[in-house]
């Protein structure tokens, strides 16, 4: 199960990663393209979009 768990993280890390090289996202959204990409493989869309709306409350937050 941690076996399983860890390479959905990694696979979904892998995705954003590349998603961000093709999308050529700015430097200061990379962290939050490869973590939600590597969240939302292994949650729910209803847990995707809660977690998403957290990061970008943070993220704006600290930008004021």
């Amino acid at each position: 199960m941690p076996l399983n768990i860890l390479l959905t993280f990694i696979i979904g890390s892998a995705l954003g990663w590349i998603l961000v090289k093709i999308t050529k996202t700015p430097k200061h959204f990379h962290g939050l393209v490869i973590g939600c990409c590597s969240a939302g493989t292994s949650t729910s869309p209803k847990k995707l979009q809660k977690y998403f709306s957290q990061i970008v409350n943070v993220y704006s937050l600290g930008h004021l």
